[in-house]
């Protein structure tokens, strides 16, 4: 199978390289919350809630650095379904007090802005939830957010359905 990766923004994946992006696993999971309360812990994180889709999200700024997924085109060469919106999450695994939160976005003029697009995930109602997660989000104006961003997710599912239907490539986007 052939690739396509887009990059959307500065370089994000050779960021995420150049900072040093880690995740935090436990071999012994009762022992997580010791561990964590005395050791010093990597600002960055990196979370992958399905195979589709990764976030290395910023404790010190509760923004992402990245976010990557992949687009997936069905049979009938679509890549959104239809479903209900689900609401915006908090990430469990970041402690409170780094976590991006809903009130932080109440009143404060900005959309919750998906770096992952939710439409791209909409054919499967868990994939899609994932794309809810704070951690997927970042502040964005209004008016860009439902024009150009909106254009630009519209044209990136338009560019995966063209390489997938004559080259069977897979697009990764990295936002």
């Amino acid at each position: 199978t052939t690739s396509l990766t887009l990059h959307i923004g500065l370089g994000a994946a050779s960021l995420a390289a150049l900072v040093g992006c880690t995740s935090i696993t436990s071999a012994e999971p009762e022992h997580k919350e010791t561990v964590c309360r005395f050791s010093p812990l990597p600002p960055l994180r990196v979370l992958r809630p399905n195979a589709n889709l990764e976030i290395c999200f910023d404790t010190r700024t509760r923004n992402a650095v990245y976010v990557q997924h992949r687009v997936i085109v069905l049979n009938d060469g679509e890549t959104t379904g239809r479903g209900r919106r689900p609401r915006f999450k908090e990430e469990p695994t970041i402690e409170e007090h780094f976590r991006s939160r809903n009130n932080h976005f109440h009143l404060s003029g900005y959309d919750r802005g998906h770096l992952a697009p939710a439409a791209d995930f909409s054919w499967d109602t868990q994939l899609l939830e994932h794309t809810f997660n704070l951690c997927n989000v970042s502040p964005q104006d209004s008016e860009m957010n439902r024009t150009i961003w909106a254009f630009l997710e519209l044209w990136t599912r338009r560019v995966a359905q063209k390489a997938w239907k004559s080259h069977r490539a897979v697009t990764y986007v990295t936002t």
